[in-house]
């Protein structure tokens, strides 16, 4: 909660801290980009849906949801 700085929720399930972390646009998933180089999905209460993807050995810098929900880029 940022009013009083408690934490509400963890996204604990990458290898290394998350570097980005972006909304769909309705508010359904969540995508969070990692320095280990993985990209997952989440639902906004935390519990992942499907597989990490793997996007390259490097970490992710930065994620983006166009304003359909269509494309994560």
């Amino acid at each position: 909660d940022w009013r009083n700085g408690v934490c509400l929720m963890s996204f604990e399930a990458h290898a290394s801290s998350i570097s980005s972390l972006v909304f769909t646009p309705d508010g359904r998933f969540v995508f969070s980009g990692s320095r280990d180089g993985t990209i997952r999905c989440w639902r906004p209460d935390g519990s992942p849906c499907g597989s990490p993807y793997q996007a390259h050995e490097l970490h992710v810098t930065s994620l983006a949801v166009d304003s359909e929900g269509g494309y994560l880029c």
